[in-house]
């Protein structure tokens, strides 16, 4: 797995595509962030999140089933998550929970749904960073702004590489 991230037009997109090219990964599939969210909420329970506080079976199997839904709508091996960070602000702005117990479970659904997804596909996130800055007033605005660096930095974690653009400029920071 790969991570191409910085902030808002910073070079990633064109990164990704020059990469692809330069390492004829062929014609990966690009999953939009609409795509990607409507299949989410259909395995993606954030009720689940008030069953059990923390436990991470819930969200490891609804990740479970998310990752088979996932890989039979897109049964390709390259898979590019484009514009990955707005499907962490679909679920933050569309959630009826704005809590802890709502994070913890978000983490644990997505570590285990990128745990199956790594071991099976050759993967590039493409994200904005939108943790530096002014802290939002709005509460959704900040919690989107946490859940997108928490889920990010569990993207960076499963990576082999992470490339951070700052002012347009490619720095290698893993891999």
């Amino acid at each position: 797995m790969r991570l191409f991230v910085g902030g808002k037009r910073q070079g990633q997109d064109e990164y990704c595509l020059k990469f692809i090219e330069n390492n004829n990964l062929g014609q990966p599939v690009m999953v939009e962030p609409d795509m990607f969210y409507k299949l989410l909420t259909s395995y993606f329970h954030e009720d689940d999140s008030r069953i059990v506080i923390n436990d991470v079976n819930v969200a490891s199997n609804n990740a479970i089933n998310f990752y088979n839904g996932f890989c039979k709508m897109y049964p390709e091996k390259n898979i590019v998550l484009n514009k990955f960070h707005i499907v962490m602000e679909k679920i933050s702005h569309e959630s009826k929970f704005c809590d802890e117990a709502f994070l913890d479970y978000t983490k644990n659904f997505f570590a285990k749904w990128l745990d199956e997804l790594n071991n099976e596909k050759n993967v590039i996130c493409v994200a904005n960073d939108i943790s530096s800055g002014i802290i939002p007033l709005e509460k959704s605005d900040r919690f989107y702004r946490d859940l997108n660096g928490m889920i990010l930095g569990e993207v960076a974690q499963k990576s082999d590489e992470v490339i951070r653009f700052l002012c347009g400029i490619p720095q290698k920071i893993k891999g």
